[in-house]
């Protein structure tokens, strides 16, 4: 349970994150306490079970801070799996990669996935902008989904994973895919172009990339709308930077290319040798840290959609607004999401409302019961926390 609150069963309720943060932290010291009597040494580095801490769920923030902090008042490193196993000076000490190696792999494979993530020098240097083709295509390692070589010598194809066995479930399946460009975690300002094409939902290009809670995201909709975002890790939602609608949506099958320039904490965008935002947008201080270049793309199940309620996700000055004010926000907010769902034929729709003093989710829950086609339960903690509530909608015949 690092990744996910506990199930309290005499209380009937997830644990909060205070009592998880103590019970981590118990654990924590008891295993520290026992490597020292055992051992006569103190324990040095902690390898979070199946190497995750919360990071493949957005919303479980809180708890991967918790874990984060953790670790680094009892251990000088942490650990986690993924699937490349990269560490530079430039790696959070309290993150290290793992490579998760599969039984399959011959040892030629291992060389070769290895090599493909090793630091090197990008033809022409990130300053001179090279073109998509200069990095070679292994360099591309998905984090999530798949990321698999096309057709041509030198672009890859990101596409989400296929549930296991979609008779049955789909169970391993993802509702889209994230690729990172290995030996681009050193990229703070510079420039260089992506040449893309969409077969469909949503394509978000991803700099200065260090995790989930850190980076600048650009993202090309389904509905021709272009957003800007910064994932900052004092902060609960993204920060929407800068946001407008193209004449068309980007469609799919044509070729199209994306400039992106980024100087003295400002970032300049253009797409197809036109400017978008009306020239470069403020990324705010503190500038971002190095890291990352990637890509990824998205699109949800028919019929379901999320909405995060949080008051950070849904005005840019929340400072502004009195504790009142922003209650009544997020009900309205509810209530429109709500009624859209109702009128279109949504069938479920997870409000995440975070967990506070219950004020808001309860209030939820009794608008909730006014609806005789409508049921509710708390949203999986697993994906969640503690803090969201799983809406399923019935077709009225």
């Amino acid at each position: 349970f690092f990744s996910s609150p506990e199930w309290l069963p005499d209380l009937s309720r997830f644990e909060t994150l205070e009592e998880f943060d103590r019970r981590i932290r118990a654990d924590h010291a008891a295993a520290v306490s026992f490597f020292s009597n055992k051992l006569g040494c103190a324990a040095r580095a902690f390898f979070f079970p199946m190497g995750n801490y919360g990071q493949f769920e957005a919303h479980n923030k809180p708890l991967r801070e918790a874990n984060l902090k953790a670790v680094e008042d009892f251990y000088e490193m942490g650990f986690i799996i993924d699937g490349f196993g990269y560490n530079d000076a430039l790696s959070d000490p309290r993150r290290l990669a793992r490579l998760k190696v599969d039984p399959a792999w011959s040892a030629d494979e291992l060389v070769r996935i290895l090599d493909g993530v090793w630091p090197r020098e990008i033809p022409g240097g990130w300053n001179d902008s090279p073109k998509a083709g200069d990095v070679e295509r292994e360099r591309w390692r998905a984090i999530w989904g798949e990321c698999m070589p096309a057709a041509d010598s030198s672009s890859v194809y990101l596409r989400a994973k296929a549930p296991d066995d979609p008779v049955i479930s789909d169970k391993g399946s993802t509702t889209g895919s994230k690729a990172l460009v290995m030996g681009s975690n050193a990229f703070a300002e510079g420039s260089f172009e992506i040449k893309f094409r969409m077969e469909g939902g949503a394509f978000t290009v991803f700099l200065n990339y260090v995790a989930e809670d850190d980076a600048v995201m650009l993202t090309f909709g389904k509905d021709s709308s272009v957003i800007l975002t910064r994932n900052r890790p004092e902060r609960t939602t993204g920060e929407r930077l800068a946001a407008e609608f193209l004449d068309s949506p980007i469609g799919t099958g044509r070729e199209h290319s994306l400039v992106l320039v980024m100087r003295n904490g400002a970032l300049f965008t253009m797409l197809d040798r036109r400017m978008l935002f009306g020239g470069g947008v403020s990324l705010g201080n503190p500038r971002p840290k190095p890291g990352f270049v990637g890509a990824g793309v998205w699109s949800g199940y028919p019929g379901e959609a999320e909405v995060d309620l949080h008051i950070e996700a849904l005005t840019d000055h929340p400072e502004r607004l009195s504790d009142i004010e922003k209650h009544e926000m997020q009900k309205r907010f509810f209530r429109t999401c709500l009624n859209h769902a109702l009128l279109n034929g949504f069938k479920k729709v997870v409000f995440i409302h975070g967990v506070g003093r219950g004020v808001l989710k309860t209030e939820i829950h009794n608008e909730l019961d006014l609806y005789d086609n409508v049921q509710y339960v708390d949203a999986p903690a697993s994906l969640y926390g503690a803090g969201a509530t799983e809406v399923y909608i019935k077709a009225k015949k």
